[in-house]
């Protein structure tokens, strides 16, 4: 008898549910279909306990534990052994074991790959992720970060600095020893405003007037129109934001000034 489940405006039709991957239509609730609620608790726990051990995802979660069309077969293997992704993902993000809780991965696996072995040195599944080798956009931000440091030191000042990206993130944040602990939001909230207003962070009074205690509504981000923030450009383009905080701001908006156009 086929069982349906549904989550949020997505229905699934689950029949064939003898076979270790069961046949899965999927649908919308405005479909003109008979449908039939569960009047008993027991009954419903009993559907849903047979669809999740079937791998049927009840909760809404957009990770299934079924194998995806072209996954290859080491990414889905734990220490040697047939896995899935729903319960990969929780046991990797855990730290545990891999315990399969969605019904059976072997004959998941034997629908897919056949009698494939994947060796446990070869298999990916709870392995660590590769660390990257190359990040680009760090490293640049760390350079600037460390020239103003640097900039800051040699006028005997403690400062915090951020480097954002244009929308305003923090890409790379450094505090001094002995800095004041606001220091870091100053420096991220002047850099985060230069960057995505495109303008130093103490020019906005000039260019918007009495509407500037408005602005901050219009993101997410911190929002500070104050010395100390300035944009950083390649080609006449915004790229980043830079802010430094913690010392005299017109003292911090001359370094972030310096450091950005050098």
């Amino acid at each position: 008898m086929p069982r349906i489940s549904s989550s949020g405006s997505e229905v699934s039709l689950v029949s064939q549910l003898a076979k270790g991957s069961p046949v899965i239509r999927k649908g919308s609730g405005g479909e003109n279909r008979l449908y039939f609620q569960w009047q008993d608790a027991a009954r419903r726990k009993a559907d849903l306990d047979l669809l999740r051990e079937k791998g049927i995802a009840t909760s809404g979660a957009t990770v299934s534990p079924f194998l995806p069309t072209g996954v290859a077969p080491e990414v889905v293997s734990a220490d040697g052994e047939p896995a899935n992704p729903e319960d990969l993902l929780i046991a990797y993000a855990l730290g545990v074991p891999y315990v399969g809780q969605h019904g059976d991965d072997r004959a998941r696996w034997q629908e897919r790959f056949g009698d494939l072995v994947v060796a446990p040195e070869d298999s990916l599944g709870m392995k660590p992720a590769p660390t990257a080798s190359r990040q680009h956009q760090l490293a640049w931000a760390r350079t600037i970060a460390d020239r103003v440091l640097d900039a800051a030191r040699a006028r005997g000042v403690l400062v915090s600095v951020a480097v954002v990206d244009t929308g305003g993130d923090p890409v790379q944040q450094d505090r001094m020893d002995g800095a004041v602990t606001a220091s870091p939001d100053l420096a991220l909230a002047t850099g985060a405003t230069a960057a995505r207003f495109g303008r130093p962070s103490d020019e906005l009074d000039a260019a918007y007037g009495f509407a500037v205690k408005s602005l901050g509504r219009l993101g997410y981000g911190p929002f500070l129109g104050a010395p100390g923030g300035v944009p950083v450009l390649d080609g006449g383009v915004v790229v980043a934001g830079l802010g430094v905080g913690g010392a005299d701001p017109a003292l911090c908006a001359q370094i972030a000034r310096e450091v950005a156009s050098s």
